[in-house]
């Protein structure tokens, strides 16, 4: 928390996966989960993103938040985060299947 009540946000630069071409990572549900965990991050704590993040939801409800909006996510549903934005996932990962895409400006 900061001294104004408010959570922290952590902010998260791109980073090419290891042996990958550089320029965009895509990525399952639990790949981005493990992805986060290897860099320290909690995918459910609020983050500023310096990349673009596409998520896409093939079957289930997956709920996240951007600048503090809420949105749900069902199946065939988009939400595009863009550099600069607060993204928080409020549901677990496991509750959907899809796929992120993330790449830099």
């Amino acid at each position: 928390m900061d001294r104004n009540g408010h959570r922290d946000v952590t902010e998260v630069p791109f980073r090419p996966s290891v042996g990958a071409p550089p320029g965009a990572a895509v990525l399952d549900f639990p790949g981005l989960a493990a992805r986060a965990r290897s860099h320290g991050l909690d995918v459910h704590a609020p983050m500023r993103l310096a990349f673009h993040q596409l998520i896409t939801v093939r079957s289930g409800v997956l709920r996240c938040s951007v600048d503090f909006t809420e949105h749900e996510l069902t199946e065939g549903g988009w939400m595009w985060a863009r550099p600069g934005q607060i993204h928080q996932f409020r549901s677990p990962l496991g509750a959907a299947e899809g796929a992120a895409v993330l790449f830099p400006p």
